[in-house]
């Protein structure tokens, strides 16, 4: 008995180092990541039959995977910390910058515009446009966090479960495995079952403190919401007031060219061909006022198009997250059909073609 209780403790050593170096800091685990993959890039001269290769092989990329694992988690984990650090202050200032947004005014807004050139003009439509697209990708993120938020509850307790089942089985196949001889496959199983028990661990860890957060999390992301919900609604009334103006300095730029063909054929009304010439040009010049209201009418259309567009490709997003992180769960049929409710009515624009 003395005997055997020596061979068991004698075992536990053999496998404690690498679950003991993998716990500690973040340098070990990477330490431990470089050495596996060393070792399997050294298999093909290890001299080893070509099945005992492959299985090393496997069983030291489930270490490295379950490690990586590890890693991401701590960075999340770190992550977590300086989000819950900053969330007091970025609460408040998310709240001072919700309260002191105002109503854009139009005439202080149109104001701007005078004087500026169709060129300046176009540069500033482009700027809006493309600080609108980027708040709607913020919006996009902020309401994926709001979901894992709102779902967390549920979700942690789902997956805590399923991590502890699974680390009960993982323990029951390493007293298993303490019963085996030490060779270096049976070494190389046990290292990939205590990574696989350890990630489970950290990621239970985090889990359990990004449910603590949740609350801070939910008014964090509600408040961005808020604030970008806002913005985007100034933007797109100011955005609106720049085509006007854009469309008004087009206009005014295609009478004026209407106005000096006019001018012109008068004054040349004596000769014939000039005359007949001059009429051409008129006509080209009408032409031109008119496809230039047309631009402007497309080039609304097409701003609209686009925010439809992206509009919709974030409720997609939304919704599969929802059903992913949801399947099964009765909250889901709740939120599909608040969703369904704020999905807008859809035209087609059968003139597109034109």
């Amino acid at each position: 008995m003395p005997r055997l209780f020596q061979l068991l403790c004698l075992l536990s050593v053999l496998h404690a180092p690498m679950l003991y170096a993998a716990s500690t800091d973040n340098a070990d685990i990477a330490a431990n990541i470089a050495q596996h993959e060393a070792n399997i890039a050294a298999l093909a001269d290890s001299g080893k039959s070509a099945a005992e290769q492959q299985e090393l092989q496997q069983a030291w990329q489930n270490t490295i995977t379950s490690l990586q694992k590890v890693q991401s988690t701590s960075e999340q984990r770190e992550k977590l910390a300086a989000t819950l650090n900053q969330a007091p202050e970025q609460i408040s200032a998310l709240q001072r910058q919700i309260a002191a947004l105002r109503p854009l005014d139009p005439k202080a807004t149109v104001a701007r515009f005078n004087g500026k050139s169709l060129e300046e003009l176009d540069s500033m439509l482009g700027e809006l446009v493309a600080r609108m697209y980027g708040w709607q990708n913020e919006l996009m993120a902020v309401n994926s966090e709001l979901i894992a938020a709102e779902t967390r509850p549920e979700q942690t307790q789902n997956q805590i479960s399923a991590n502890q089942t699974r680390s009960n089985e993982l323990n029951e196949q390493l007293r298993q495995m303490q019963r085996q001889n030490p060779t270096p496959l049976n070494k190389a199983h046990t290292e990939a079952l205590e990574a696989e028990l350890l990630s489970l661990e950290r990621t239970n860890e985090l889990l359990k403190q990004q449910l603590g957060a949740n609350s801070s999390l939910l008014e964090l992301s509600g408040l961005q919401r808020t604030l970008l919900n806002q913005n985007l609604q100034q933007i797109n009334e100011e955005i609106d007031l720049l085509q006007d103006a854009i469309d008004d300095k087009r206009r005014s730029l295609s009478r004026q060219v209407v106005s000096e063909t006019s001018n012109e054929s008068l004054s040349i009304s004596n000769h014939q061909l000039l005359r007949e010439q001059s009429q051409i040009n008129q006509r080209i010049s009408e032409e031109l006022l008119e496809s230039t209201n047309q631009i402007s009418q497309l080039s609304r259309r097409n701003i609209r198009a686009t925010q439809q567009i992206d509009y919709l490709t974030q409720l997609e997003s939304a919704l599969d997250q929802q059903i992913e992180v949801l399947q099964g769960s009765l909250l889901l049929s709740r939120i599909l059909h608040k969703e369904k409710q704020a999905l807008p009515q859809v035209t087609v624009d059968r003139t597109l073609t034109d």
